[in-house]
């Protein structure tokens, strides 16, 4: 898998949110540990901030270059720079989400839906929006595996049919 998708998180958990919520609590109390403290400044998985929306920007960038290299053209624009402190607009969040949905229905595969908004995000909604990048990945690599056996230097589909490429 490439680096850009090696670090995709797509197992966030109820206990993962439960613990953010704890360490906030206990953050706003002044009553958080030097190990809490780091855990919180480091990114929990519980928490979607501005190193999610990268990661995920990435992915995008990665998958969107990817598919056109194959002839697929994508319509996207993802965002990469996000900072801590950043507030993304509505207008901005419509956008990730369109670069999500845009490329999983580039190509037919059973995977989450694209979730509707980013208004009350769950820890499902998150996962799902990687994973979806992450199968597409795998999607990929199965199609390119399917055109590996050649002839003539001109790769045949299993099928039987002749896919001339470039």
């Amino acid at each position: 898998m490439p680096q850009q998708l090696d670090k995709l998180i797509f197992d966030r958990t109820a206990a993962d949110v439960a613990q953010l919520k704890a360490v906030t609590a206990k953050l706003v109390d002044r009553a958080a540990t030097a190990e809490e403290q780091a855990a919180f400044l480091a990114g929990m998985k519980g928490a979607y901030n501005d190193t999610d929306l990268n990661r995920v920007g990435a992915a995008v960038a990665y998958l969107t270059a990817r598919l056109g290299s194959l002839g697929y053209h994508v319509n996207t624009m993802p965002v990469t720079d996000w900072q801590e402190g950043d507030i993304p607009s509505p207008a901005q969040m419509a956008q990730y989400l369109a670069n999500i949905a845009a490329l999983r229905d580039r190509l037919p595969y059973v995977a989450p839906d694209t979730p509707e908004d980013m208004e009350g995000l769950t820890y499902q909604e998150a996962n799902a929006i990687e994973e979806i990048l992450y199968t597409l990945e795998d999607v990929l690599e199965a199609m390119q595996a399917a055109f590996l056996p050649r002839q003539a230097n001109t790769l045949f589909m299993i099928a039987g049919g002749v896919f001339n490429h470039a």
